[in-house]
């Protein structure tokens, strides 16, 4: 007979669902090539389904178990905690040793010569973290660290806080570049690791919100100058910039425009021709951004411009190359059925007429 330390069906429900999902789940994406070749398939299905079936089926086992106290029912919770934090370890090791070993968060140099717009969500993020190694092992490192100090019960929460930062992380930056594959494994884990961190919850609250005595403070006579100063630290930034916001996107405006006839002056020039002043490419850019470029972007010249909606009037400042001070005033045509505008004005001491056609621009959530 066992005491009366009863745990309740919901916990119990969900301490074995997390428990059977989450072992299976692993071992599920566990890639097949760094298993030995002589362990037969069948084990490794065996293994998933014995993994997955076995905590769900044993929850009204323990239910009736529990009712006539044959079972401890506190030490079959601490036991389905500890597989649960094991297999926790294990993954973000493994995790943690594949971008150690070049397995994971790589690059390529064909990615390197491709166009942004080529690659997809899950390889642009990909891309950005493979170009800088020491990056990808200081984020193995944080892995590594929550899996060692999550095994510790002294240091089990400081474990589980780092790796659901981490969890945390993964999570949003495959919903934000539409990364699928790992997506699951990711949320998975940070449910995981919050419901072991929830079994410290006093601790949390302690070390959150409740604040130590012995802190240096500065007494205020007034409560209320108190808090406005608190407030200001918001405030003051808020009204310093936001008079500075710029429109990111004008949706009759905003867009790439291949030039189809450039004239200076009365002068026709070819798009891309030895003259340092021809480009192929207009991009009215985000953030209120004008920029020429040619087709290979070694000749660029950028500005920001002022628009008016009403009148289509612009003004574009250059700020690149440095040194080039010819203000361009012109008028931009609203898109026709086909797709073109024309833009016409005056840029220093030159009359500049161009047509332009919209051509589409696709980022990983939006085509512009």
């Amino acid at each position: 007979m066992y005491k009366n330390n009863k745990i309740s069906f919901s916990h119990k429900l969900i301490v074995c669902l997390l428990t059977g999902i989450l072992t299976s789940y692993i071992l599920r994406r566990f890639n097949p090539a760094y298993l030995p070749g002589w362990l037969p398939k069948i084990f490794i299905s065996l293994f998933f389904w014995s993994f997955l079936l076995a905590p769900i089926l044993f929850i009204p086992i323990w239910q009736m178990r529990e009712k006539r106290n044959k079972i401890d029912s506190v030490a079959t919770l601490g036991f389905f905690q500890a597989v649960l934090i094991y297999f926790l370890a294990f993954d973000f090791t493994k995790w943690a040793l594949l971008k150690f070993l070049h397995l994971h968060m790589t690059t390529s140099l064909g990615w390197m010569e491709m166009p942004m717009t080529m690659l997809s969500g899950e390889q642009q993020g990909s891309h950005f973290f493979g170009q800088n190694y020491p990056m990808v092992v200081a984020l193995g490192i944080f892995e590594l660290s929550g899996a060692i100090l999550i095994l510790f019960r002294k240091t089990r929460l400081s474990g589980a806080l780092i790796l659901f930062v981490m969890s945390a992380n993964i999570v949003l930056l495959d919903l934000m570049y539409g990364v699928k594959g790992p997506l699951p494994e990711a949320c998975l884990l940070l449910c995981v690791v919050t419901y072991i961190a929830l079994q410290d919850f006093d601790k949390i609250i302690n070390f959150f919100f409740r604040a130590s005595n012995r802190l240096p403070k500065f007494n205020f006579k007034s409560n209320l100058l108190k808090n406005a100063l608190r407030i200001s630290a918001i405030i003051i930034p808020a009204l310093v910039l936001i008079p500075h916001y710029k429109a990111q996107y004008r949706p009759n405006l905003t867009g790439k425009y291949k030039i189809l006839k450039m004239t200076v002056n009365g002068k026709e020039r070819l798009p891309d021709s030895c003259d340092n002043n021809t480009f192929s490419n207009v991009y009215f850019d985000l953030g209120d951004y004008f920029a020429f470029t040619s087709s290979d972007f070694n000749k660029i010249q950028v500005g920001s411009f002022e628009f008016d909606e009403a009148t289509r009037q612009l003004k574009t400042v250059w700020r690149y190359p440095k040194g080039f001070n010819d203000t361009l005033f012109a008028k931009v045509s609203a898109l026709d059925k086909e797709n073109k505008m024309n833009l016409s004005g005056i840029m220093g001491k030159d009359t500049v007429r161009i047509v332009l056609l919209k051509k589409e621009v696709k980022s990983v959530t939006k085509t512009y």
